[in-house]
């Protein structure tokens, strides 16, 4: 099955994503992170036109370098 966050509002995607991001940067490099991550980047981009553009591109290079900082 295909898990996502599409039932989440964009604010609360926005919220959950800050919260997984303050995991990473006290330190935290664990997969099930990056999983969330990769759902959260998915969501993202299927609410794109929620949100505008330059907020949307922001957020997905933040995601893609956290991302590439977690070993998998």
């Amino acid at each position: 099955m295909d898990m996502s966050y599409e039932q989440m509002t964009t604010g609360e995607i926005i919220d959950y994503y800050k919260r997984v991001r303050s995991y990473i940067e006290q330190g935290f490099r664990v997969e099930g992170l990056k999983d969330e991550l990769a759902l959260i980047s998915k969501t993202m981009k299927g609410k794109s036109s929620e949100m505008s553009g330059s907020e949307l591109e922001q957020y997905l290079v933040e995601i893609d370098k956290y991302l590439k900082s977690i070993r998998h």
